[in-house]
């Protein structure tokens, strides 16, 4: 955006649902302020000064969000809640049959059902923001589990795996969550184990489970209230706790180099086991990754 006023950019290509299709844009600057995602009428009018989901903009949907947080709207109307978004952030549209899911770093935070032509759409609205178009289908793996092949990690920027996706190793200081690309349900019978190849004693490791399809991954570690339906343990080398929705349920003991730390699902339990010693247990239900 060259100059500061609200719009919405288009696609030149039209898009039928029932359908399949994708739409992903990479964040290259916020500019400390909000972008919108979503969809529009495949013959739009008002895209030329409104920004997606506003009242004057006639058959569009979307997201508009910055930093905190923000809200998915329809025609002026509010339609639930959207995540954060930060520099780096995918922020993408799939459409399946006739419906159509806004996504974040390929998780999807809300679907609707769709019919008719439409247009994917982009809004900017201040000075110096600007995205990009990712090509390539940037949707979540959902793998089932095999016991030749086992857990293989999902890669995420700045934690990056090597070719099996079983070694996971982070580049750049952040907070971020690593997950499975298969995902387990429980009641079921599971096993997962990670080797600690290195740990700073000055950043706690975490491990633990996380939403099928989870939402703020990319900046929040296992445990923290915006990563929703998740529970892990945060370990440094004098010891660690049991960490849910920000709140400490539990005191575990700490974690060296060298250590083998992971989880057992059994039936509807989850261990948490550090040296091959159940040192935490809770009741879970539904689906997940390690």
């Amino acid at each position: 955006v060259v100059q500061s006023v609200d719009a919405t950019m288009i696609t030149q290509e039209v898009v039928k649902s029932p359908g399949e299709h994708e739409f992903n844009v990479r964040v290259l600057s916020l500019a400390d302020s909000v972008i919108g995602w979503g969809l529009v009428d495949d013959k739009p009018d008002g895209h030329g000064n409104n920004v997606i989901g506003a009242r004057g903009f006639d058959g569009s949907l979307g997201a508009l969000a910055g930093g905190p947080g923000g809200k998915v709207a329809s025609e002026g109307k509010m339609l639930g809640d959207a995540p954060g978004v930060a520099v780096g952030d995918v922020l993408g549209v799939h459409m399946s049959g006739n419906q159509c899911t806004l996504t974040h770093n390929g998780a999807g935070f809300f679907s609707v059902g769709v019919r008719g032509e439409h247009r994917f759409g982009v809004s900017l609205g201040t000075e110096g923001q600007a995205v990009e178009i990712v090509h390539g289908s940037m949707l979540l793996p959902r793998e089932v589990f095999s016991e030749g092949r086992g857990f293989r990690f999902h890669e995420i920027p700045s934690l990056q795996c090597d070719a099996r996706k079983k070694r996971l190793t982070c580049s750049a200081a952040g907070k971020r969550t690593a997950f499975t690309q298969e995902v387990f349900r429980a009641p079921g019978d599971f096993r997962f184990r990670v080797k600690l190849l290195g740990v700073d004693s000055r950043q706690p490791f975490a491990f633990g489970i996380v939403d099928d399809n989870p939402v703020g991954y990319a900046r929040n570690t296992i445990g923290h209230p915006n990563l929703k339906n998740c529970i892990g343990a945060m370990c440094v080398k004098e010891g660690g706790s049991i960490v849910k929705g920000g709140q400490q349920k539990g005191s575990i003991p700490g974690v060296s180099s060298g250590d083998i730390v992971g989880l057992n699902v059994n039936a509807e339990k989850l261990e948490f086991v550090i040296k091959e010693k159940v040192v935490h247990s809770v009741s879970i239900r539904g689906q997940f990754r390690f």
